[in-house]
């Protein structure tokens, strides 16, 4: 198992994403407004320096190797998301510490454009403490500019926070898509803070959403 584990946050074609890439440096995961914003074409400068950009999501579920690839499956509907790395530092050996069946709980992931994700953080359910400003259980925080607006979805651009100096330089962005017809009111360009909800391997806004 711990040669199935890829240790690596990112490969070396420039895939992945890394915490200094599109979260800011609280734990593992950065502030967002409580309720769903969608940002003024007209706001302050002082907003405008506060924006971050980042993609977080957590799940319940357990971590398996099936043919030499990793997998983490959510409980209830069974989904699977492929891992492409494990964020770096200790996580990884503290989940080749593990046994296989020790390898249940919460995880927090930031997703890549090939639908795979990258582990950010692991937490056994005992131990687990909502963090104020991390996501929920299947929920993504999303924060970014609008790419494009279609009839049942759009599509969200992020990218490398510039205040990020440890980040890699080669990362120029991603597009990650909400599977949700979008507010009337959005436009290409236009910034967003979204707290999104799961539906299966989807991401959707929350039915309780007022557009």
């Amino acid at each position: 198992m711990a040669k199935q584990l890829k240790t690596n946050a990112m490969d070396k074609k420039g895939k992945g994403i890394s915490d200094a890439e599109v979260i800011s440096p609280s734990t593992n995961e950065a502030p967002l407004e409580d309720a769903i914003s969608i940002a003024n074409a007209g706001s302050s400068l002082a907003q405008k320096e506060q924006r971050k950009y980042q993609a977080i999501a957590r799940v319940q579920g357990e971590l398996i190797a099936d043919s030499q690839e990793l997998f983490i499956v959510t409980y209830g509907d069974g989904t699977q998301f492929p891992v492409a790395g494990i964020r770096p530092g200790k996580l990884s050996l503290k989940l080749v510490a593990l046994l296989p069946e020790e390898r249940k709980g919460l995880f927090s992931f930031w997703p890549r454009d090939d639908d795979g994700i990258v582990i950010a953080s692991f937490c056994q359910p005992e131990n687990y403490i909502q963090q104020v400003f991390g996501p929920r259980l299947d929920e993504m925080l999303l924060s970014g500019k609008i790419k494009s607006c279609h009839s049942d979805k759009f599509v969200v651009h992020i990218k490398r926070n510039k205040d990020r100096g440890r980040g890699s330089r080669w990362f120029k962005g991603m597009s990650i898509t909400v599977s949700s017809t979008p507010p009337s009111t959005l436009q290409s360009g236009q910034w967003v803070d979204l707290k999104l909800q799961r539906n299966g391997s989807q991401w959707v806004l929350p039915d309780s959403s007022e557009h």
